[in-house]
């Protein structure tokens, strides 16, 4: 929501949920709008988020608590996929979605792998996992590299398979109806998963 005014109004009707420790602005506009209140962006205002002033991405998601960035995962999802203009689009915009469902096709590489003593098989998810640690790492020091790492693996893979399926339930859901009725864009969430 970055700088914003809410009025009084809005407060008697409407309040953040609590189990949203990311995207929860995201998730009360779109409930404003549902309930008829009108949202007005102002253009040629320009704002700095002193966070991402002082680094060149978002610790946001890496510094939570881990019970945080796990709270309410289902719910931060869906929010997310109810307000995505077009499901492949918001996947491309956003990769790193892509590349945690990529986790389960090595799981299941590494797994017949075993089944079968494929040796080559058998590191498909070592060799994911460790090359996304080290560019971590290089990115953000040996602490907060590893706790990247971890944490796409145990926040990461729950949020994009959750994302995947409410953005194909909305798709099927939607298909042939127009989304945006007064061309609010909600697709605005800056969550760094």
């Amino acid at each position: 929501m970055g700088h914003t005014l809410v009025s009084k109004e809005v407060f008697k009707h409407l309040r953040f949920d609590p189990d949203m420790t990311i995207c929860e602005d995201l998730k009360f506009s779109f409930e404003a709008a549902k309930m008829g209140f009108k949202l007005i962006k102002l253009k040629h205002i320009l704002t700095f988020d002193v966070n991402t002033w002082k680094n060149e991405y978002s610790d946001t998601s890496i510094s939570m608590p881990l019970k945080y960035a796990l709270k309410g995962i289902r719910k931060k999802a869906e929010i997310q996929a109810l307000t995505a203009t077009n499901a492949i689009t918001f996947l491309l915009k956003r990769k790193r979605y892509l590349f945690y469902l990529g986790y389960w096709i090595a799981i299941l590489l590494t797994v017949s792998g075993l089944i079968f003593l494929n040796n080559y098989l058998i590191t498909a998810f070592p060799i994911y996992f460790l090359t996304f640690a080290i560019w971590q790492i290089n990115k953000r020091g040996v602490h907060g590299g590893l706790q990247s790492a971890l944490r796409s693996i145990l926040v990461g893979i729950p949020y994009a398979s959750w994302l995947v399926f409410y953005l194909s339930k909305f798709a099927l859901k939607n298909r042939g109806k127009k989304k945006q009725k007064n061309g609010t864009n909600f697709e605005a969430c800056e969550a760094d998963v």
